[in-house]
């Protein structure tokens, strides 16, 4: 097991986070609920059947953001 990181910009700020780190895993290490976010990498949507696949690489720009209901009933 490597002690390796990376580093990338998530939601704007500096993170260092283990190399071969998956979406699902670091949003689990967020204690984040994959269901209920929406997430990009360098500006490109990845769907959410791709979250366990998709590695976070070096110098990756992520963001994720949280579904909010409400609105005028």
């Amino acid at each position: 097991m490597s002690n390796e990181t990376i580093r990338c910009i998530v939601n704007g700020k500096d993170e260092n986070i283990p190399a071969d780190t998956s979406i699902k895993k670091y949003l689990d290490s967020l204690g984040v609920n994959p269901a209920l976010v929406a997430v990009e990498i360098n500006d490109n949507v990845v769907e959410r059947k791709d979250f366990e696949k998709t590695i976070i690489q070096s110098n990756d720009r992520v963001e994720y953001l949280f579904f909010m209901g409400g609105g005028d009933d």
